[in-house]
């Protein structure tokens, strides 16, 4: 037997361990590369917080003025883009927000500046409105209608600044229900606009005006929505013990069948005429059987000036499918 036989077949094993070796090295570096991604991504937050105050720092607990400059642009960025991903409009999220926020802005800040983008959004949409001429009658009085609407929208968006200033950035997410009433209110009176109009150009107009304006309305909805988890992810000082140890709240109804999102206020003035006949101003139904068919038709009717609640009751029976 050549002592060269088996030459042919040591030098295939050889190879094969070569390759499984490179196969190896080729895993490692690829693990390596994943754990650096993650590390990365949880470094914006770690390092948001550690250039932020203690808990015994800042009264709002979230400043990020630590650092350089271009370390704090750098934070800013990075908090812009973890409040903007749980929005449907992520681009226009992250350059609207960037208009109102700088280097030495705070989680509060930007949280206010989701709101400050949307009221510049929405004055130029119903400013849209006053630009259309026409003897239409029909046209008049949806011009007319939105400028009601602007007027309402201003109002809400008032309501949505002043509860963010009033409250400790920790104490927002409580206020999250009547912040996104009043934004909701807000996308109302813009659709209700829209619909005011007659089919045609004009509508498709006005249509094509309020798209900015219902995106970062939109965005405005999802962050707040969202805000506990944004504050969390920041790490803003002591909220994120305090999430943990909260107990989930579950929306549903009070004892009484007030429902929970109701607040205190209205709850009481609710429950006080409660034993009383309550009459709405208007019925909406559908099925044609009570004052509107729509609620924005109901909406659009309010009179100017009204002073007070105004009720609208909406059978239950009714099918409010695309209402």
């Amino acid at each position: 037997m050549s002592a060269f036989q088996d030459f042919g077949p040591l030098s295939e094993r050889r190879r094969a361990e070569r390759q499984q070796i490179k196969r190896k090295r080729l895993m490692m570096a690829g693990a390596t590369t994943s754990v650096v991604l993650v590390l990365a991504v949880v470094g914006v937050v770690v390092q948001y917080k550690s250039d932020g105050p203690s808990d015994s720092g800042d009264s709002d607990g979230s400043s990020a003025s630590g650092g350089s400059p271009s370390m704090r642009a750098f934070h800013t960025s990075s908090a812009i883009q973890v409040m903007c991903s749980s929005t449907d409009y992520k681009n226009a999220c992250q350059s609207s927000l960037k208009k109102f926020v700088n280097e030495s802005s705070k989680p509060k800040d930007l949280v206010r500046a989701a709101v400050s983008a949307l009221v510049d959004e929405v004055g130029k949409a119903f400013n849209k409105s006053d630009s259309i001429k026409s003897d239409d009658p029909s046209v008049k009085d949806a011009v007319g209608i939105c400028k009601e609407m602007h007027r309402y929208a201003v109002n809400d968006l008032a309501r949505v600044l002043g509860t963010i200033d009033a409250h400790h950035l920790d104490q927002l997410p409580k206020q999250v229900h009547e912040l996104k009433n009043w934004l909701s209110a807000v996308a109302a009176s813009q659709q209700t606009c829209i619909e005011g109009f007659p089919e045609g150009d004009l509508k498709s107009k006005m249509q094509t005006a309020m798209t900015s304006a219902k995106q970062i309305t939109s965005n405005a909805l999802a962050i707040v929505g969202k805000m506990s988890t944004f504050l969390s992810l920041l790490h803003v000082s002591g909220f994120h013990r305090r999430l943990l140890e909260a107990k989930p709240v579950e929306p549903g109804y009070h004892e009484d069948g007030v429902p929970s999102w109701v607040s205190d206020s209205d709850r009481r003035i609710l429950l006080s005429k409660a034993t009383k006949h309550l009459t709405p101003n208007v019925t909406v139904a559908k099925d044609g059987s009570g004052d509107f068919t729509t609620i924005s038709d109901a909406l659009a009717k309010i009179p100017k000036n009204y002073d007070g609640r105004y009720a609208l009751d909406q059978p239950r029976r009714v099918n409010v499918a695309g209402l």
